[in-house]
């Protein structure tokens, strides 16, 4: 007989026939991306709080307004859109969107160019620097209140657009004119606290501080 035979045991105690090897794990889909991860450079849309975008734009206000004390007329402008884009490039960290120094400025452009007199206004407020006495003092309360609201209202329209989806190229002024208006009547109020705020600072602790602090 021979050592092996058909559906025999070989000498070593084994089976003849080769054994089956395990079944191999499945492999994981190499192209199914991973939640909240950049896919073709694009990154995933996010849902900041509210409570941190009004603090965001807060903060850009308080900036803006400080800029608007600067006393070289058009300075003070200048210094007002750059931070008026931070704060765009800012939101669109915040909620994932992606950001271009042109189109920050393109949007900026279009919002404060003329919107509820903002643009021909603070033109006119911060020429008004030059001119001693009553003009000058005017100046240096319009310019700082006016960048600020407007810097408060760029801040909530571009929230709102990317809140309900949009991106920034596709911000449209004339869609958001009435919001864009009503905010920056509302950062009108923002401002002239902040403005207030500024001037104390700068002024130090009064009395009535003092009294207050004391009791």
């Amino acid at each position: 007989m021979n050592e092996t035979q058909e559906g025999g045991v070989t000498p070593g105690g084994t089976s003849g026939a080769a054994p089956t090897p395990p079944p191999e794990p499945d492999a994981p889909e190499p192209d199914a991306p991973e939640p909240d991860t950049v896919v073709s450079g694009v990154p995933a849309p996010l849902t900041p709080s509210p409570h941190v975008v009004d603090r965001v734009i807060k903060n850009h206000v308080m900036a803006a307004v400080a800029a608007g004390v600067v006393p070289v007329p058009g300075v003070d402008l200048a210094a007002a859109v750059g931070i008026q884009i931070a704060l765009i490039r800012r939101l669109s960290a915040l909620h994932g969107r992606p950001f271009s120094q042109n189109a920050g400025k393109a949007v900026v452009t279009a919002l404060t160019g003329g919107a509820a007199g903002v643009g021909s206004g603070r033109l006119a407020a911060s020429a008004l620097k030059l001119i001693p006495g009553v003009g000058w003092g005017v100046g240096f309360v319009t310019v700082p209140v006016m960048n600020g609201a407007a810097t408060y209202a760029v801040g909530k329209v571009v929230d709102r657009h990317y809140r309900e989806g949009g991106a920034l190229l596709d911000l449209s002024a004339d869609a958001v004119r009435d919001t864009y208006a009503e905010a920056v009547r509302a950062g009108k109020d923002l401002s002239r606290r902040a403005l207030d705020t500024l001037r104390r600072k700068k002024k130090g602790p009064t009395a009535e501080d003092e009294a207050g602090s004391a009791a």
